[in-house]
């Protein structure tokens, strides 16, 4: 439901960019990351437990409020486009320093979204505080990859380094004067 393009990282298309590293997981040859990264199989694990655990914890909040329209919906759905935006500047623009940057938005929803969740139902919140644990070690994770990798990249996007994604919908936009000459 993004209008950025959310794509993951395709592995076998990148194989020739990447090696095998940490018990198997895939990473670019020229990024370095820290000893304390987890293994590459450990994320979808971790990733699928996360999803899991926030359908039930919203069901529960459901249950509790029997509402959709509530501030612990809406900060849900406002953690879940911060972390769609962050998906987008990390895997397809690649830029470590507004990854890092933006990974402390991240996380600092998800610390609302918890609040929020438990003030609904405490079970709720119980429910999603391991999504806020994880997203403490990925903000860390972030913020050390970006460190580790000189020369160290800006903490804002340089409109400059032409890394910035496409819209999906771009297409259907209205181009201007100078794209018209372009293709004519």
């Amino acid at each position: 439901f993004s209008v950025l393009n959310n794509s993951r990282p395709k592995r076998r298309a990148a194989a020739k960019e990447v090696e095998l590293t940490n018990g198997g997981g895939a990473a670019p040859r020229r990024l370095r990351r820290p000893s304390w990264t987890p293994p590459g199989i450990a994320f979808p694990f971790i990733w699928g437990t996360i999803t899991v655990l926030r359908g039930v914890s919203s069901a529960v909040v459901f249950s509790s409020t029997q509402a959709f329209f509530t501030p612990a919906f809406a900060a849900m759905l406002l953690h879940l486009s911060i972390g769609d935006t962050w998906n987008t500047i990390t895997n397809i623009e690649k830029r470590l320093g507004v990854s890092a940057v933006v990974a402390y938005l991240v996380a600092a929803s998800v610390y609302a979204t918890v609040y929020l969740y438990y003030s609904a139902s405490s079970l709720a919140g119980y429910l999603l505080a391991p999504s806020a644990v994880w997203l403490t070690v990925a903000t860390s994770l972030c913020t050390a990859i970006w460190r580790i990798n000189s020369p160290l990249q800006p903490l804002y996007p340089v409109p400059s380094d032409k890394k910035a994604s496409a819209l999906r919908f771009e297409k259907y936009l209205p181009k201007s004067e100078e794209e018209e000459k372009k293709t004519n």
